[in-house]
């Protein structure tokens, strides 16, 4: 199992993390995901992923390709027997600039790419998988995206640097300190942080603290959920288990030793915290 990685070149690395790509089995039938702060891209290549939201007992059959908004529960995907797609993961208020429809109504959501860009999204599909390279894939992606790319306004580059100042202090800062900052009100840079991002700035800095932790985490140790919650600003332990199990629907202990057996069995996979074998 090999994730390939792509980074982007200038304008388009300000609103883009890295282009990816998979093609293979992945090691366990179905996944965890958590939610991340980032809203992401696919471009699937092969048969259709199952994905569920437990959060309202539905499931639903994605084929082609999808914008997956920011989220603030988990989800389950069935993978197919070959998984083969490219993706795009954003940085927060990133994909505003190709798509511009107000993020927060992608929010929990994946909304088809041909429902987006209508027939411009069948067809680099089309051409990704007719690529016999990834490289050529990643090409093809980058110049698609450029062409769609537009330069971010006043607005857009304020919610970016605020969004940098979270990701930069692991979501621990105070939001009146950030609005105060970019001398804004705290009411507007939320509005603007709905419709730029998909999510306020304060859910964005839940996000990015919950993976600080999980990031910082030393497996190979014994782990003190209290010194977690404590290292990582969180008010206490039961702010912290709360957190915990709206992202992951796990209990800290749960997932540490979900952790340990994926690690176990298969260390590749267990090095990307926010991905579990599904129960």
């Amino acid at each position: 199992m090999t994730f390939l990685y792509h980074q982007v070149a200038s304008p388009l690395s300000e609103s883009i993390n890295f282009l990816y790509a998979f093609h293979g089995t992945m090691p366990y039938g179905r996944d965890v995901i958590f939610p991340t702060a980032s809203t992401d891209f696919k471009i699937n290549l092969g048969d259709p992923w199952l994905v569920e939201d437990p959060g309202l007992g539905t499931a639903e059959s994605l084929a082609g390709g999808w914008c997956m908004g920011i989220w603030d529960r988990h989800h389950v995907v069935s993978w197919p027997a070959e998984t083969d797609f490219v993706g795009v993961s954003f940085k927060p208020g990133g994909a505003h600039a190709f798509i511009g429809v107000p993020m927060a109504e992608l929010r929990n959501r994946f909304v088809s790419l041909d429902a987006i860009w209508g027939l411009a999204g069948s067809e680099i599909r089309e051409q990704l998988g007719n690529a016999t390279t990834v490289e050529h894939r990643f090409a093809l992606l980058e110049a698609f995206l450029f062409g769609r790319w537009r330069e971010n306004n006043e607005a857009a580059a304020m919610v970016g640097h605020v969004a940098m100042k979270i990701h930069r202090h692991h979501g621990t800062g105070r939001i009146g300190d950030l609005s105060a900052a970019a001398g804004v009100s705290q009411k507007h840079l939320i509005t603007l942080f709905n419709r730029l991002v998909g999510c306020t700035p304060k859910g964005l800095a839940r996000l990015t603290r919950f993976h600080h932790a999980l990031d910082s985490l030393d497996i190979a140790a014994p782990v003190r959920w209290t010194n977690v919650a404590y290292e990582h600003d969180f008010a206490d332990q039961a702010h912290f288990i709360h957190d915990f199990a709206a992202y992951s629907g796990l209990t800290p202990t749960d997932y540490l030793a979900r952790r340990l057996a994926v690690h176990a069995e298969r260390p590749d996979h267990a090095s990307v915290p926010w991905v579990l074998p599904a129960g």
